[in-house]
Parts: C-alpha cells; sequence; structure tokens
C-alpha cells in the first residue's frame, strides 16, 4: 500500500527538467518572467548560456519546425539556460538550509514486489485465490478513483480508508468470498505493510541520511499513517529522524501546507530554512513550495538522494 501521493502532471514533467540543475526556487510554469536572484548571488554571465536564449525565443516567435512539433521544445531550453545562468543562487541558498524533510515511499524506500503478489499472497494465506496482474490492475483504477481524504485527524489512523480500498479492489478483482474471510483478509494486507515484509530501501539511503545527519536536522513528512514508524525502525533508518510527521495524525495531506508545517513547528524552524525532497510533482514539490519550503524533486533514475546538492 503506497502512501497517498498523487501523480505527475506535465507541469510536473517541467519541474523535473529544472530540478536537474539544481535551482530550488523556480515555479513549475515556463514563463519568460526572469529569475529574481540577488545581487550578491549573480554570476557572470555565460554567452554560450545566452545563446541558448536567444535561440529558444527566436524559435517560439518564429515558428520553428521542431518548435511546431513539440510546442514545449522553447520552454525547455528557456528553462535550461536559465537553470545554468543562476546555478550559483543555489549553493548560496543552501547555507541557509538547516534540516531537510523527505517524502518516505518511493523517496526512502520502495516496495519489494506488486502489490498484486503480496494480495494474491495474503488470499492463498486465508484459504483463497487472487490473481496478481488482474489485482495490479484493479488496484490502479481504485487508486485513482478514490477521494481525498479531506481534512481532521483520522482517529482509526486510517484504516477505513484503507478498508475500503481493499474491498474496492476485491469488487473489481469478481472476488466471491465471505464477509468473515474478507474481514480476515483485510487484516493480513493491513499487517504486511507495516514494517519491512513489502519494502526495501533504496541502494544510496543509509549512507546519504548518514552524511546528511552531520549538520542538519532530518524529517519526514509522509502520507502514511502510523505503520511508517515501525517501517523505519526495521528498514534500520528511524534513529536518523529528529520528526516523523504522517497524515493520518496530522489530519492533513500532501500538497496541503498544514503538513508541511507541522514538521516545521516540530522541528521548531521556519519553512525556508527547510529542504523537502520528494518523488512527486504536486504533492512534494508544489505542496512544499506553496508551503514556504525550498522543494527538491527527485527523478530517479536520472536524480537519486546522492545528488542532493548540499555540502
Amino acid at each position: 500500500m503506497p502512501d497517498r501521493d498523487a501523480g505527475t502532471d506535465e507541469a510536473g514533467k517541467i519541474v523535473g527538467d529544472v530540478q536537474d540543475g539544481g535551482v530550488l526556487n523556480v515555479g513549475t510554469r515556463a514563463n519568460n518572467d526572469a529569475i529574481d536572484v540577488p545581487a550578491q548571488h549573480r554570476s557572470e554571465p555565460d554567452t554560450d548560456v545566452f545563446a541558448k536564449l536567444h535561440c529558444a525565443d527566436n524559435r517560439g516567435a518564429a515558428g520553428h519546425e521542431n518548435a511546431r512539433m513539440d510546442p514545449r521544445l522553447g520552454a525547455e531550453i528557456i528553462l535550461e539556460a536559465r537553470v545554468e545562468i543562476h546555478k550559483n543562487e543555489f549553493m548560496n541558498r543552501d547555507s541557509t538550509i538547516q534540516a531537510i524533510s523527505f517524502d518516505a515511499v518511493g523517496t526512502l524506500f520502495h516496495l519489494c514486489r506488486s502489490v498484486g503478489e503480496g494480495y494474491a499472497e495474503a488470499a492463498r494465506d486465508t484459504g483463497w485465490e487472487l490473481d496478481p496482474e488482474t489485482t495490479n490492475r484493479a488496484f490502479g483504477r481504485i487508486w485513482n478513483a478514490l477521494p481525498d481524504r479531506g481534512d481532521g485527524i483520522r482517529e482509526d489512523d486510517d484504516r477505513s480508508f484503507w478498508r475500503e480500498m481493499v474491498s474496492g479492489v476485491l469488487e473489481e478483482c469478481g472476488a466471491v468470498i465471505s464477509a468473515e474471510i474478507e474481514a480476515a483478509f483485510f487484516e493480513k494486507v493491513y499487517a504486511r505493510y507495516a514494517g519491512k515484509r513489502e519494502w526495501t530501501l533504496y541502494p544510496e539511503v543509509a549512507e546519504v541520511l548518514e552524511k546528511l545527519a552531520v549538520g542538519h536536522q532530518l524529517a519526514i513528512t509522509s502520507n502514511y499513517d502510523r505503520r511508517l514508524y515501525r517501517t523505519l525502525e526495521e528498514l534500520g533508518i528511524r534513529h536518523f529522524f529528529e520528526v516523523v510527521t504522517v497524515s493520518s495524525t496530522v489530519g492533513s495531506d500532501k500538497p496541503s501546507p498544514a503538513i508541511f508545517h507541522a514538521t516545521c513547528g516540530a522541528l521548531k524552524l521556519l519553512p525556508g530554512q527547510v529542504l523537502h525532497v520528494g518523488d512527486e510533482p504536486k504533492a512534494d514539490f508544489e505542496g512544499a513550495q506553496a508551503a514556504g519550503l525550498v522543494p527538491w524533486l527527485l527523478t530517479r533514475p536520472a536524480k537519486c538522494l546522492g545528488d542532493l546538492p548540499l555540502r
């Protein structure tokens, strides 16, 4: 059961291109507004970069053949050029970062196998069969169709949300089982995504966290529930984090500013002193940016935690 971070969109893809250059304070739209860089952070202009900007602007204005084939071409070149121009700004800004907040699923760790395989094993444990591929497809459809959980502390730690999710998957799969078996199946599924049974760390995570913990407070801001605490313990990384914020106890999911501000409050820092790292353009990048944090978007395999441009 991954956390409830929403997917990507076209703006997020553009943000990912910008983030590869290490600039953390650009927005999600490609436009012709200049990035405001304080005078003391400005570097000498690169003539090759300005040539790129000139070329990109001309392509958009003159209707260059490639620009007609891909309307984003000019925007991407402009963004790439601005990243080069303002790369030095980030290197000056990162000295103000006091803490780093991380998303959990998809950023620090990921599933060892598909959801369908995990559900199929839970079905066998309760005396019946589920097809893994059918279950994967059903999970994807139900996941995308479920409404947002809304604001307010979830007293049941999101068990009712996941019960609805699992029931929807079974119905989509055409499972014919008794209420008793379905209840037992849910308990098996719910328990197996606590701890490390279904999760594994990304290869670089432990080493990167150990390095970043020297000189930075570390935190987690996740659209998950209290099962995350056990997962972090069993994966061997819980000790790195001074603060672990989960949406079920805060009562607010990313990209809402409330969950980011809960993390900042627990760290006793202003949002601008906290860098947030995550893999979801909307939930992590746009959400953190709107809350006043400094966002950094993972785009594996192109960019992983080892590429964080912090000293």
